[in-house]
């Protein structure tokens, strides 16, 4: 991957990286808040020569020079003496320290700076009193025990003096933990781990994201992108709230269909999807209105027997009509409905059969098809899923086409592939994708924004008031054999 992709993985994956740093910001926040304080005190001993280190006569300079050499090669020995129970041990009885030399010896450290006759003594404890107490402690038995290691073994006072220089002082602030640092930290690690969650989760995620990806996978040119947002969600009928931005989509589906065939346009399309809930009947029904406007004479056919949805999109009443006529029960003009003033004319589902599968592949809705066909210019079908049942093959086999609509982030490649092998199974003719509820930033940063529309909120001038039809006007179809009869609107 590319630094251009993985910027735009994180621009698309940003609430993954945001909610994982965050999540490491509280659990460095717990961690700071668990660990128990600690303070430190440090004292500063100075080692000095007070004779001659040997009985040898030297000058002044001499002898100065002999001294500090010989400090500095003592004093590099001492930090080891500190931490020795010669030491600490004196210092758990002067302080009554309910402790042993062991444990205390965790706790004091001391250093010797390079170059230099000083010792640097630390004592850590959970009180700054405590701390401060061990390390004045530990430097004044430190210079007992040194003056009496460096004492002549012919007798005399020891030549080596180690005094306090700095006592320690009261430390204010505890030493760790450290909250500031602890969550800078904790914000790094979990911007770091957020980025590579959000990458090994593009990586694992084979949901369909893109034109590109159902033409990869379908070979068939997309026919358009369906944008989704709030408005679309709570009323997905163009002609009743849909902005004009997405009018113009579905324009450009239209468009696209006529330019499929130049020769032989598909005329009797049927639309479906994978699986279940990519929004194919809302878009059934939108293109159907959208082909509606362009002077066409247009019929939608609710052939989604198993889960109808056109009859409740449009508010009509379709207790009657598919299932009856393919079952000769009633004529084909009794049960078609002139919605929107007669521009829109639907075949409602009727009655769900015990065999849906079987009245789909009879003859006598091959006649059905037929006289659609004959009646109107264009004859759009809802049918079900492919991947449930058959229904959408069988009918994909009777009519021009099947348009596959895949819905953006739900749908993966692998189930659109199994889709396609279901029609190419029947020689079911692909007329082309579309992919559905896109994203609207996504699809402004693939495509720009609404050419010619400055405020996306407009609105399509409203066609209808209500799309429910109380008293629907029932549309005439001519029988098989009248090709010269037409419909009344």
């Amino acid at each position: 991957m590319t630094l251009s992709g993985y910027a735009r993985v994180l621009r698309k994956r940003w609430r993954t990286v945001v909610t994982v740093a965050l999540l490491c910001v509280l659990a460095a926040f717990g961690i700071t808040a668990l660990l128990p304080k600690s303070y430190v005190a440090q004292s500063t001993s100075f080692v000095s020569i007070a004779g001659a280190p040997s009985t040898a006569k030297a000058s002044a300079p001499d002898t100065l020079y002999q001294n500090s050499q010989f400090a500095l090669n003592q004093v590099s020995s001492y930090p080891e003496i500190v931490t020795s129970p010669a030491v600490l041990q004196p210092v758990i009885d002067d302080l009554d320290l309910d402790t042993t030399v062991r444990e205390l010896k965790a706790h004091v450290t001391a250093t010797n700076p390079v170059d230099t006759v000083l010792l640097n003594i630390q004592a850590t404890s959970s009180s700054p009193e405590r701390a401060r107490a061990i390390a004045n402690s530990v430097a004044q038995h430190l210079g007992s025990l040194v003056e009496t290691l460096e004492t002549p073994r012919r007798g005399g006072a020891s030549p080596v003096k180690v005094t306090t220089a700095v006592p320690a002082g009261l430390p204010l602030t505890p030493a760790s933990p450290r909250p500031a640092l602890n969550l800078a930290l904790g914000l790094l690690l979990g911007v770091a781990l957020g980025a590579l969650v959000a990458a090994v989760r593009e990586r694992l995620d084979t949901t369909v994201k893109s034109p590109d990806d159902l033409q990869d996978i379908t070979g068939a040119s997309p026919l358009g992108a369906i944008r989704n947002d709030a408005v679309a969600k709570q009323n997905p009928l163009l002609l009743t709230s849909a902005r004009r931005a997405t009018v113009e989509e579905f324009r450009s589906i239209r468009t696209s269909l006529r330019y499929v065939d130049v020769d032989k346009p598909p005329s009797q399309i049927v639309i479906s999807s994978a699986i279940v809930g990519e929004g194919k009947s809302v878009l059934a029904c939108n293109i159907a209105m959208i082909m509606a406007q362009g002077q066409m004479r247009v019929c939608l056919v609710e052939a989604d027997l198993r889960r109808p949805q056109v009859s409740s999109n449009l508010g009509i009443d379709g207790s009657v009509g598919l299932t009856e006529v393919v079952a000769g029960e009633v004529d084909l003009d009794e049960v078609l409905v002139n919605w929107n003033r007669g521009t829109l004319t639907v075949l409602p589902a009727g009655a769900t059969p015990p065999d849906p599968s079987h009245l789909l592949g009879s003859h006598a809705m091959n006649e059905v098809l037929e006289r659609l066909r004959a009646a109107f210019d264009v004859v759009i079908i809802d049918a079900p899923p492919v991947l449930p049942v058959s229904d959408a093959a069988i009918l994909g086999a009777m009519s021009d086409g099947v348009i596959l609509v895949a819905r953006h982030g739900r749908v993966t490649r692998e189930q659109v592939r199994h889709a396609l092998e279901s029609l190419d199974a029947v020689n079911a003719r692909l007329i082309g994708t579309v992919l559905n509820a896109v994203p609207a930033k996504t699809r402004e940063s693939r495509y720009g924004p609404a050419y010619g529309y400055q405020n996306d909120t407009d609105r399509v001038p409203v066609e209808i008031k209500s799309p429910r039809v109380t008293s629907p006007r029932r549309a005439q179809v001519p029988r098989s054999g009248s090709p010269d009869a037409d419909l009344t609107h």
